[in-house]
Order: C-alpha cells, then sequence, then structure tokens
C-alpha cells in the first residue's frame, strides 16, 4: 500500500513540475511562429516560403471580388520587389474555439529607409489576419471568406 502512495505522490509531483500550456498559450504561440516566419521569409525575399503559410484555399473578399491564393501571392511578390524588409508589430490575436484565430497587427514596410505602415484587417488589406486550423494542415491563413471544408 505504502508502495502505491509513493508512487501516487511521485506522479503528482511530476505533473507538478511539468510546464503545462493552455491550449490557447500554445495557439498564439504557433500563430506569432507563422508571423515570425513570414517576416523573416519577407526579409530573405523568399516569396514562396511565405507562401506555404497560406491555405490553398484562401479567399477574402472585398469590394465585391473574392481575391483568392493567387492574388495574395501576386500582392506579396509585388511588396517583395518594392519594399527591402518587413517589420510586424503590435500583434494581437483574438481566438474563437480552436480552429479559428483573427490577428490583429501592424505590417511595416520598409524601403530606402522610409516606413509605410498597414493596419491588418483594414478596409483594403486582411491577407495575415485570418487563420484557421486544419487537422491535415495545422495553422494555416485562410482569409475571412474561407470555406471551412477540410
Amino acid at each position: 500500500m505504502k508502495i502505491r502512495y509513493y508512487l501516487f505522490l511521485i506522479f503528482v509531483l511530476i505533473i507538478l513540475a511539468c510546464d503545462v500550456t493552455s491550449a490557447e498559450d500554445y495557439n498564439e504561440a504557433k500563430i506569432k511562429e507563422i508571423l515570425k516566419d513570414i517576416e523573416l521569409s519577407f526579409n530573405l525575399h523568399d516569396l514562396d516560403s511565405i507562401m506555404e503559410n497560406y491555405n490553398l484555399n484562401y479567399r477574402y473578399i472585398k469590394d465585391g471580388y473574392a481575391e483568392n491564393f493567387d492574388d495574395v501571392r501576386e500582392k506579396w511578390d509585388a511588396r517583395l520587389l518594392e519594399y527591402d524588409s518587413i517589420e510586424i508589430r503590435e500583434i494581437e490575436i483574438n481566438q474563437s474555439g480552436d480552429f479559428w484565430v483573427t490577428v490583429t497587427c501592424e505590417l511595416v514596410l520598409i524601403a530606402d529607409g522610409s516606413e509605410i505602415v498597414v493596419s491588418e484587417p483594414s478596409e483594403e488589406n486582411g491577407d495575415i489576419s485570418y487563420f484557421y486550423k486544419s487537422a491535415q494542415t495545422g495553422w494555416q491563413i485562410c482569409g475571412k471568406d474561407f470555406s471551412f471544408i477540410d
């Protein structure tokens, strides 16, 4: 009987010693990891690495036009041609359940020492603001009008 007690006590101590992270903390860390990857990939001028963070079914409707994966790829390609580097600042992550996240942030596009700050999401932009977690792909940027079909 004493052995069971000591085994139970050891088990409890191990559990208490572990750094237990909530699902929300884990999801937030994964989203920040994706944003950091986009920032690094942009600064290395690696369009393909940026686009690996996007779901192929990306969809964002603005002004009656449905922007898709190819459209957002063209947008990033144009940014890479125009700007030297990017910083993603003022990140706020709003979780809606376990599979949907909205990110509010500032994209700071830098060229020749000057900065242009773009708010995400806004009337004009939302291309890094909406994330969906799929069983097959994990967290990816999907656009606010994404279809939730895996």
